[in-house]
């Protein structure tokens, strides 16, 4: 699942970065996390801690919260899996554009 992704990741991460992106709603998880990915883009860590952090793991599929957070939950998590939560991000970033929400 990763293999074929890392060698697009660098062109993604640039176009995002490039892209002013807005939600139409006034929930800016996606929003936070697409930010949070792109401070941490040159992390070579498996994981990432969100403590501290303004990050709201709530929008993250069902599908994807036991690869990204190592929970079937998103309560008090403290850490995400950094492939993981950059490829859902990647993923759900691509949902929001063709609907039209980002």
């Amino acid at each position: 699942m990763l293999a074929p992704y890392q060698v697009q990741r660098p062109l993604l991460l640039n176009c995002l970065s490039l892209l002013s992106l807005e939600s139409t709603s006034a929930d800016q998880s996606l929003i936070d996390a697409i930010r949070f990915v792109l401070a941490h883009r040159q992390s070579h860590r498996e994981a990432l801690s969100i403590a501290g952090t303004n990050i709201n793991l709530k929008w993250i599929p069902e599908k994807w919260r036991k690869l990204v957070t190592g929970q079937r939950t998103v309560d008090q998590v403290s850490e995400v899996s950094r492939k993981y939560f950059e490829l859902c991000v990647l993923t759900e970033t691509m949902r929001e554009l063709q609907s039209g929400d980002l």
